[in-house]
């Protein structure tokens, strides 16, 4: 989000820079209304950034468009001046003896306006083609940048799972507190049935409520309040509510935002991980080792 809410920032500031440069009516027009749809464009990312709870660059991007914002006002005020004096200038031609060869200059002048805007037109295609190609670049490298986390928190669990074998004690689990966990897309809070992990419409204070029993490492578990068994995986692969300890099958990772979260269930894919998802035809939780394709969940904190 906070890429792409730079990112709109960035076409705004470059649009101003067009709209400063009009030289009539018509250019003006054209590029008042491009950057008042990319201001909006931008005050949408913004709105979606302070969403997700990232004050810092939120505050920061919102003082630039707002300065940005500002100065296309001084600019469109500066035309409005400008063109009164035309208006002027003309009210006092069209009175004078030589209003007539006043008229073909002008007329003149404005076919040379006229190709100017043709120009601006052009131009404006080609900034618009450039902000498209460097949009998908900052796709690519965002899916780079996901797939380098990844990764690194995959080395970093294996890591931890080899010194873990090699020690007597074993990792030491402390409950943190109970959480309830739905699902952003469709609404439904994660609960239980026969062991089995389900979706449903309405919140259920026990069967919908998890404790979080977390490890040093930040893999957590997730213990549900009715069965009193741990989330995780069985020896078929299979997600499930069955087992009454923590281990190995039962760790999860949640990012550093749990109410916007996808979650992970480390032991699946051989060790390397897989993301929860869920298939909207049946509201079926399944396991995809795809970030790119995981669902985004919240957990948030359940009164109990």
């Amino acid at each position: 989000f906070a890429r792409k809410a730079a990112q709109a920032v960035q076409n705004y500031k470059a649009n101003l820079s067009i709209l400063d440069a009009c030289e009539n009516l018509e250019q003006r027009e054209m590029c008042q209304k491009i950057c008042k749809d990319m201001f909006e464009a931008a005050k949408k990312e913004l709105n979606q950034l302070q969403a997700n709870k990232n004050p810092t660059v939120y505050q920061q991007l919102s003082t630039q468009l707002a300065k940005l914002n500002q100065y296309q006002i001084d600019v469109t005020q500066k035309h409005l001046k400008l063109r009164k004096k035309q208006i002027e200038y003309e009210s006092i031609s069209k009175t004078s003896p030589q209003s007539s060869g006043l008229t073909e200059q002008q007329d003149e002048h404005l076919n040379i306006l006229a190709s100017s805007l043709l120009d601006l037109n052009i131009m404006a295609g080609s900034l618009q083609e450039q902000i498209g190609e460097h949009n998908k670049i900052m796709s690519v490298l965002e899916e780079k940048s996901e797939d380098i986390y990844d990764q690194t928190r995959s080395v970093t669990r294996r890591a931890d799972r080899l010194l873990q074998k090699k020690s007597w004690v074993p990792a030491k689990r402390v409950f943190e507190k109970w959480i309830s966990i739905k699902h952003i897309e469709t609404g439904r809070y994660m609960s239980i049935s026969n062991n089995n992990i389900v979706l449903v419409d309405a919140f259920h204070p026990e069967k919908c409520v998890f404790g979080v029993w977390m490890k040093k490492n930040g893999l957590v578990g997730l213990k549900n309040k009715f069965s009193n068994l741990f989330v995780g995986q069985t020896m078929l692969g299979i997600l499930s509510c069955s087992s009454k300890s923590f281990g190995q099958r039962e760790d999860w990772q949640v990012d550093e935002n749990w109410e916007n979260s996808k979650l992970l269930i480390a032991s699946a894919a051989w060790g390397q991980g897989s993301y929860l998802s869920v298939r909207l035809r049946d509201f079926t939780i399944t396991m995809d080792a795809d970030r790119g394709g995981a669902d985004m969940w919240c957990l948030a904190v359940a009164e109990c």
